[in-house]
């Protein structure tokens, strides 16, 4: 093969490693729905609106755009063991292991939701997001009891719950403490 078929080859190659990010990314629609292909395909139903962010949240620092993340799907119809029922204005994060840091967090709506959750910036000293290879830890924030539950344990339909920039899990259930 010469150098001129490995540059053709490697040109190729190239296009269709940004044709594939664009179809993980998902296109914008006019309704303000975001689709989201990937995760769509996975969870099925709708696609996935951007929720507005309430004022304020319970979970209101949150890592946010640290250029690396990865997104969590939680279902509609997710099983929550023990006698804990979602409500409108519940709140589900996910923090790093030590629970020191929220990496990211939506308001509970009792539709399919995806939870954005934020990985640390390699560029900056200090820690602020999940590191590769942690694992996500979740918390509840229960508004109408007005307190925050932890999750103890986690099973997922897709993925295994150790954060990866750029991953995609799926929660099946939680049980929280």
């Amino acid at each position: 093969m010469t150098n001129k078929h490995l540059s053709t080859i490697l040109i190729m190659v190239s296009l269709l490693a940004v044709l594939a990010v664009f179809a993980l990314v998902g296109t914008a629609q006019s309704n303000n729905t975001m689709y989201l292909p990937a995760i769509h395909s996975i969870i099925g139903g709708e696609p996935v609106k951007p929720t507005p962010k309430p004022d304020p949240r319970h979970f209101d620092s949150c890592a946010d755009r640290t250029g690396y993340n990865a997104t969590i799907g939680i279902k509609s119809d997710v099983v929550i063991n023990g006698n804990l029922i979602l409500e409108a204005e519940d709140e589900i994060a996910v923090f790093t292991p030590d629970g020191s840091i929220c990496a990211g967090t939506e308001p509970w709506d009792g539709k399919n939701i995806a939870i954005t959750a934020w990985g640390d910036d390699s560029q900056t000293k200090e820690i602020d997001g999940l590191r590769g290879g942690e694992e996500m830890v979740f918390r509840i924030w229960d508004h109408s009891a007005n307190k925050e539950i932890a999750v103890k344990n986690v099973s997922y339909s897709y993925g295994n719950g150790i954060y990866m920039p750029d991953g995609i899990y799926v929660v099946k259930s939680f049980t929280p403490e």
